[in-house]
C-alpha cells in the first residue's frame, strides 16, 4: 500500500485534544471526530469533542456515553451536514504509540454502525519535550512521569477499509485558526450540561504543548466477523526491557507453535518489566482478528487482567497474565456470566505457558454463552 492520506484538522481541535489529555494524565480520555471525507478519501476534521455524560475512564480503558454520541452525531449532521469520522483517545504515559487490538475492534464497531469503511483515529501520547518517549520502569510504568517538560504527541491513523484492518500512511495537514464549526457549536441542541463539557475550549497553554506525528501503512488482514478462530502463533520477542534472570529451563515448541518451557511446580511471579510491550507481544496477536473487545486492568506490577467481551454475549473471559522472569504465563482464566463461573484448570504446570491454547479455550466458551 503506497497511498498517503492527509488528515486535515483545525488548530483549535488539536489544542482541544491536547488540553483534554493534559487534564487526565493517569487515565485514558478521548472523544469523537466530526467532519467530511473528500472524493479522494482524505478526511477534514472540523470538530473534536471531549467526553461528556456517563463516561468510564480507567488507566487503560475508555468508554464514551453512547447516548451522548448518538445525540451529537445526529445534531452535527442535521445542523452542519457533518458526519462521524472516528474518534481520538489518549494512551497518556503507557508508552503504547499504536492503536491496540481493542482500539481496532472498537474502530470496526464504530465504522459498522455508521455504515462506512473509512475510519480516522487520533492517538495522544505524552513524550518529553525533546520528543523522547517515557522511560519504562519496572514498577507501574504507566503512572504519571514527574518531568515538567512533557508534551503531547498526536498521531493520526487512517483506515481506508477498517473492516479488513487496512491502514494507510497518514500525516496531519493543519488548518490555521479556529474551526468555523466550533464557533457555531452553540446551535447544537444538546441535553442540559452536556454541551458545556463536550465543547469546552482549550486553554492558551495547549498551543505550545503538542507535537505532530505520522503513521505507517499496514496491509489488511481480512474481515473480522467473529467466525474465525484467533490465530495461534508464538510471540517471537520478549519485552524490550530486560527482566531479572529466571531459572534456567529448556524450551521446546509446543504442537500449537507456542513456546513451552519445562517447569516443575507453579512458576514464580516476577514484576512485568514493560506492560505495554508485554501486551503487544503476547496478548494482541491473540486478539487479532478474533472479533472480540478487550479491556486491560493492571493488578500491581506482577499481574495483568484482561477482560475479553464477545459481541452480543453477556459473558466475560477473564485472562490474567503474569511473568516468571523470562516468559509470560497464565495465572488464571475463567468465564463469568451472571452468577456462574467456569474456571480453566491446567492439567500440568507447563500448560500455564500455552497462552494461545488457554485463550482459545476462553473464546470458544465465550461464544457458547
Amino acid at each position: 500500500m503506497t497511498d498517503h492520506y492527509h488528515i486535515r484538522i483545525y488548530e483549535s481541535e488539536l489544542e482541544t485534544i491536547c488540553d483534554e489529555t493534559f487534564e487526565h494524565q493517569d487515565i485514558e480520555t478521548g472523544g469523537s471526530l466530526y467532519g467530511l471525507f473528500s472524493h479522494g478519501g482524505s478526511a477534514t476534521v472540523f470538530l473534536a469533542t471531549r467526553p461528556a455524560g456517563e463516561v468510564v475512564r480507567r488507566e487503560t480503558a475508555l468508554e464514551l456515553d453512547p447516548e451522548v454520541a448518538r445525540v451529537v452525531e445526529s445534531g452535527v449532521w442535521t445542523t452542519f451536514g457533518l458526519q462521524s469520522l472516528g474518534m481520538w483517545h489518549s494512551h497518556h504515559w503507557i508508552g503504547l504509540f499504536e492503536p491496540s487490538s481493542g482500539d481496532l475492534s472498537r474502530a470496526r464497531g464504530l465504522a459498522a454502525k455508521a455504515q462506512r469503511l473509512r475510519h480516522v483515529e487520533i492517538l495522544a501520547n505524552f513524550v518529553h519535550g525533546d520528543g523522547a518517549a517515557p522511560q519504562q520502569r519496572s514498577r507501574r510504568p504507566w503512572r504519571r512521569e514527574p518531568s515538567g517538560d512533557a508534551v503531547v504527541r498526536l498521531t493520526p491513523f487512517f483506515y481506508p477499509d477498517v473492516a479488513r484492518s487496512e491502514r494507510a500512511e497518514a500525516s496531519f495537514a493543519v488548518i490555521p485558526g479556529e474551526s468555523p464549526i466550533r464557533k457555531e457549536a452553540a446551535r447544537l441542541e444538546l441535553p442540559s450540561g452536556v454541551g458545556s463539557a463536550l465543547l469546552r475550549e482549550a486553554g492558551s497553554q495547549a498551543r505550545s504543548r503538542y507535537q505532530l506525528g505520522t503513521s505507517t501503512a499496514r496491509p489488511g488482514s481480512g474481515p473480522a466477523d467473529g467466525r474465525e478462530d484467533p490465530p495461534v502463533r508464538p510471540a517471537l520477542e520478549e519485552p524490550r526491557t530486560p527482566a531479572p534472570p529466571g531459572p534456567d529451563v529448556a524450551v521446546r515448541p509446543d504442537a500449537a507453535g507456542a513456546v513451552r518451557p519445562d517447569v516443575a511446580g507453579d512458576p514464580r511471579l516476577e514484576p512485568i518489566p514493560d506492560p505495554a510491550a508485554f501486551l503487544e507481544k503476547y496478548l494482541n496477536p491473540l486478539l487479532h482478528r478474533s472479533g472480540h473487545v478487550a479491556e486491560l486492568r493492571p493488578m500491581g506490577d506482577q499481574l495483568i487482567c484482561v477482560v475479553v467481551r464477545g459481541h452480543r454475549h453477556r459473558a466475560n473471559f477473564r485472562y490474567t497474565l503474569a511473568w516468571d522472569g523470562r516468559h509470560p504465563f497464565v495465572w488464571a482464566a475463567s468465564i463469568q456470566a451472571d452468577r456462574q463461573s467456569l474456571d480453566w484448570i491446567p492439567r500440568a504446570p507447563e500448560e500455564r505457558y500455552l497462552l494461545p491454547r488457554v485463550f482459545l479455550w476462553g473464546i470458544q466458551n465465550l461464544q457458547g454463552q
